[in-house]
């Protein structure tokens, strides 16, 4: 059992980039967008914050088969107003 807090390191990647040429600069502000237009996930206030809570796994399959459908050019239903 750890006792006192618990330093982790992760590596911050600059995701308002392209990822992939085949994919949009804003590709996961679209699929987190896209996943709460879809009734998944909560939003709410934290402090004087807007938050968002996901369930990673869920999360994580669903922008998966979103990129799978826009990269092979499949419909995509748009839910989320920053995909007009």
């Amino acid at each position: 059992m750890t006792h006192g807090p618990v330093w982790t390191l992760f590596e911050e990647f600059d995701t308002a980039q392209p990822v992939h040429e085949k994919l949009p600069a804003n590709c996961f502000e679209r699929i987190t967008l896209d996943y709460l237009a879809n009734g998944y996930g909560a939003e709410g206030t934290i402090g004087d914050a807007r938050s968002y809570l996901f369930d990673s796994p869920d999360l994580v399959r669903f922008g998966v088969h979103w990129i799978e459908r826009f990269v092979s050019g499949g419909k995509w239903r748009v839910l989320s107003s920053c995909l007009s």
